[in-house]
């Protein structure tokens, strides 16, 4: 749950102020909280078969597969990462939240799609992040 609360914490709508005080202190707790239990935290992480990890993925990227097979990095004790059947790669740091695709952050909508009326009609100043599939 900590893990999904960290990366949801993350990952969400990133320019609507009316939640960002909201977001940062949950992202502030889920840190807080994980950096005082790392070690046994990350033994949870490890011996789930990678289901924790998976699921958090999820709650960014909707398209990405149901079960992965997670490996911790050597480089980093907190970040574990995955190859998906496209050949993707994706990286969670369990710590902070942040999710790379092929080592890049998923980026915004662009200006043009944001600041469309209609757009804003039903995402209010929302910007998702997305990523670039394979078929673009």
């Amino acid at each position: 749950i900590i893990l999904t609360c960290t990366v949801k914490a993350k990952n969400m709508f990133l320019r609507d102020s009316d939640d960002y005080e909201e977001r940062e202190l949950l992202r502030e707790l889920c840190e807080y909280t994980l950096s005082n239990r790392l070690c046994p935290y990350l033994t949870i992480v490890s011996n789930n078969d990678g289901n924790i990890l998976s699921k958090a993925l999820k709650t960014v990227i909707a398209s990405a597969p149901e079960s992965l097979h997670w490996k911790q990095e050597k480089a980093s004790c907190v970040s574990f990462s995955t190859y998906g059947s496209a050949g993707e790669c994706y990286t969670i740091n369990t710590l902070t939240g942040v999710v790379l695709v092929n080592g890049l952050p998923p980026k915004q909508l662009p200006l043009s799609i944001t600041e469309d009326s209609l757009y804003q009609k039903n995402f209010g100043r929302n910007n998702f992040e997305v990523i670039v599939t394979t078929s673009g």
